[in-house]
């Protein structure tokens, strides 16, 4: 093949000038720099043919062509990544629109990606390169900026370590079943923390915590504990960080909450709430403290259901503290027969239910006023 008096190719040490061009006194012609984006165009294979024309090692133009094939996939699951990253702090965010299903996702990356491997390569070398499968990340929340830009084979095995503990969890769970017993949380645990150390031996510190704070249990938890907190994007993100710590100690002693004494309960909690008070201002703590009060959950729970509004959230939530507080009286008061403690809870839970009664009727009224 006959090259022109100037033609340069650059790869890891592969260069190639024409001695008659040190000679010519006119400016080189700028030089073409290939990418993942010209997989498809013609010119890209006039480019690996000057390559090998010019004795470039054939392992390395095998390295250059399949890195563009990896970087082009890269980022197609970049941008499906980032399609998909809406507002996952929150309890209940939009779910993204999935065009194809993964099945057929897979599919046609992997027959798009062996059509570039025999024009470039070869129709035999499709097979032996031992490339991993180009699988969606969808599945495993593997969205965002970071998670999406994982490169083809971290991304493949941290899926991989994914699916290996959803299947483990789930073979300890089958095999107590069938024996007749409960499994042990504790060892749920290990099996969790197993999949953990393995994500963290596998990713950066940053894409570590950013796979916690999308996937991790403890996460999925979270977002529905700080519903009615309706947190910020870094506040998630700095309470998950502040309080996984301490949730992984308490389940590697304990296993879950409820194993706990009162006692051991009540010092958690209160360490947990420290932990938190430090990181939030001051109001947005009261916030986060108001937002767990089992009496505020159930009264924006209960408007929420008939379509109340905020005014009447909180009408609800204060009668609702107030009788939390007389039936902890009224169970705890040993002089007070059984019956006698029935009826007065009763009478409270009646009284709950005409305010409920009363505020939907108001809400009806204020609707037919023209």
């Amino acid at each position: 093949m006959k090259l022109p008096l100037v033609w340069m190719v650059v790869l890891g040490g592969c260069l190639l000038t024409d001695g008659a061009a040190a000679a010519d006194p006119s400016p080189p012609a700028p030089r073409r720099i290939f990418t993942w984006k010209d997989l498809s165009l013609p010119e890209y294979a006039g480019y690996i043919s000057a390559m090998r024309a010019t004795g470039c090692p054939e392992n390395r133009i095998r390295d250059m062509i399949v890195g563009d094939i990896n970087e082009m996939f890269d980022q197609e699951r970049l941008q499906e990544a980032m399609a998909a990253n809406v507002d996952w702090w929150k309890a209940n965010p939009p779910r993204p629109v999935v065009t194809e299903p993964e099945a057929e996702t897979r599919a046609r990356r992997e027959s798009l990606r062996a059509e570039l491997i025999t024009r470039h390569l070869g129709a035999d070398r499709t097979n032996d390169l031992r490339l991993p499968p180009l699988v969606s990340g969808l599945k495993h929340s593997l969205t965002g900026p970071i998670l999406g830009a994982l490169p083809v084979e971290k991304h493949t095995r941290l899926i991989n370590i994914c699916d290996d503990y959803v299947a483990n969890l789930k073979a300890y769970q089958m095999a107590h079943r069938a024996e007749g017993q409960p499994s042990d949380y504790l060892e749920e645990i290990k099996i969790r923390d197993e999949m953990r150390s393995q994500a963290r031996t596998l990713l950066t510190v940053r894409e570590y915590e950013e796979f916690l704070v999308h996937n991790s249990g403890h996460a999925f938890t979270l977002r529905s504990e700080l519903r009615l907190f309706a947190p910020t994007e870094e506040e998630f993100r700095n309470i998950f960080a502040t309080l996984d710590p301490h949730k992984v100690r308490m389940q590697q002693e304990y296993g879950i909450e409820r194993a706990l004494s009162p006692r051991q309960l009540a010092g958690y909690q209160k360490n947990c709430d420290l932990a938190v008070q430090e990181i939030l201002p001051p109001e947005r703590f009261k916030r986060y403290q108001l937002s767990r009060d089992p009496s505020y959950q159930q009264a924006f729970n209960v408007a929420a259901r008939d379509k109340l509004e905020e005014k009447a959230a909180l009408r609800l939530y204060q009668a609702y503290r107030e009788q939390a507080g007389q039936r902890e009286k009224i169970t705890g008061d040993n002089a007070i027969p059984p019956e006698e403690k029935d009826r007065l809870v009763q009478s409270i839970n009646q009284e709950s239910e005409r305010l409920l009664a009363e505020l939907v009727a108001e809400k009806a009224g204020a609707s037919k006023v023209p």
